[in-house]
């Protein structure tokens, strides 16, 4: 556990100096207000475990495949397209 505490000390650290090299000041971690903030914290604090296999693009393909059906993708097509309600 102290690893990965250790670990994302030194991440934020990157982060802070490219922040800073870049805006000249600090990101706020415990209370982010501008839309780069946000990211910043969400690349060092939001974890999914799905999201490796999403960014992936071989496992995203067998994913897509075993989840969605033709039935499905056909009726957001059509609903997009056709359906003007």
């Amino acid at each position: 556990m102290g690893e990965k505490k250790h670990g994302l000390r030194r991440v934020a650290g990157y982060l802070q100096i490219f922040y800073y090299a870049e805006f000249g000041k600090f990101i706020d971690f415990k209370n982010p207000k501008t839309f780069n903030e946000k990211l910043n914290w969400l690349k060092l604090y939001y974890r999914r475990p799905d999201l490796i296999t999403l960014v992936d693009k071989y496992e995203v393909k067998k994913y897509i495949a075993d989840n969605l059906t033709f039935d499905h993708i056909y009726d957001k097509f059509k609903k997009v397209f056709y359906d003007f309600d």
